[in-house]
């Protein structure tokens, strides 16, 4: 399936009236009926009450619209959907299929990549799920971040792949998308398992300008420099996440934090 084609398909799935979006479950539904009154024969109308349906867990109704939608045009439209539908019923089979089908008639389809992966890593299949993931990448200017971070997981715990390629996953997202601190916190995590601290340490360094100001990310840097045996370091970051918590308004955060200031602080030892 050429680009074209691929366009004019999404475009089908497109509903036709935007209120939709933003209408509660049983708006949209009471919406696309009025439609169908009005448009009885049109398959677009079918899917999107069948997806309505599908997100509200209610696959029996979706089923049946799919269905109709299938006989009603070309089935191609409707079977993303219907692999999403029996990935939530947990008949991974049957919604790989349907994904299979998917990504062969429109290969550049994201969402469908992002979903097979989904499905591939709940069947164990992680090789397969990460290379679905670095086709999505591969594809989109500006990929969702927490997709970079399931791959990154998956990786890391492949005996061959391991955490040095998750790291470099999750650097290439923020070489991609800029500094997006879920990414950068996730390798920091992916580091400390490692043990290799200071490493944690640079890369907290480069929230600063972005939380440096917050009394938690100072906590946070006392932590890395205590795993990393820099006791007088850490004191002082202790003590400037204390002194800054005084100012500012009590909250239950704000006591939880600073009492771990002082469980933090009383471990040093002397």
């Amino acid at each position: 399936m050429n680009l074209p084609l691929l366009l004019i398909s999404l475009i089908c799935l497109l509903p036709i009236n935007p209120v939709f979006a933003h209408s509660n479950h049983h708006s949209k539904v009471t919406q696309i009926n009025e439609a169908l009154a009005k448009h009885p024969n049109e398959q677009r109308l079918y899917i999107q009450r069948g997806v309505e349906y599908s997100n509200q867990g209610e696959y029996e109704l979706a089923l049946a619209d799919f269905r109709r939608a299938q006989k009603m045009g070309s089935p191609q439209w409707v079977t993303f959907d219907l692999g999403v539908l029996y990935y939530r019923k947990g008949q991974f089979k049957t919604a790989r299929a349907y994904f299979d089908m998917t990504l062969n008639d429109f290969p550049y389809y994201a969402p469908a990549l992002v979903y097979r992966a989904r499905l591939l890593r709940d069947m164990g299949d992680d090789k397969a799920a990460i290379a679905d993931y670095k086709k999505y990448f591969s594809l989109q200017k500006k990929p969702n971040p927490g997709h970079y971070i399931a791959s990154a997981t998956l990786l890391a715990r492949m005996k061959d792949e391991g955490v040095l390629t998750a790291l470099e996953m999750l650097d290439n997202g923020m070489k991609q998308l800029g500094l997006i601190p879920q990414l950068q916190r996730h390798a920091i995590n992916l580091e400390i398992q490692q043990h290799n601290y200071r490493a944690a340490i640079t890369r907290l360094q480069t929230l600063k300008p972005m939380l440096g100001q917050s009394p938690d990310w100072k906590v946070e840097m006392g932590e890395l420099l205590l795993l990393d045996k820099k006791s007088k370091q850490a004191n002082r970051f202790f003590t400037l996440a204390e002194n800054q918590l005084k100012n500012l308004r009590k909250t239950a955060a704000h006591s939880q934090l600073d009492k771990k200031i002082k469980r933090l602080k009383g471990s040093i030892k002397t």
